[in-house]
């Protein structure tokens, strides 16, 4: 397994439009985003969204989010 494959972090810095998060907040972050327009993630399934899964943090043979600083979209990110 990658290191980094189940991440968690603090928010340092947010987004202008995002605002179900701030600076300081703990997160549990999804470790991949999806395309968010295939017939999967039309029906709220992204985790079975190829684009998904082909380009998921954490997963062989991509680099983990094991950093001390990692941009993520904020939509995938949860308190």
């Amino acid at each position: 397994m990658v290191l980094g494959h189940e991440p968690v972090g603090t928010v340092v810095e947010v987004g202008k439009c995002v605002t179900h998060l701030k600076v300081g907040d703990i997160v549990a972050v999804e470790n991949a985003v999806p395309c968010c327009y295939c017939e999967f993630c039309r029906l709220g399934k992204y985790n079975l969204c190829d684009f998904c899964n082909n380009n998921a943090k954490g997963l062989p043979p991509a680099d983990g989010c094991l950093r001390k600083f990692y941009n993520h979209d904020a939509p995938f990110c949860h308190k």
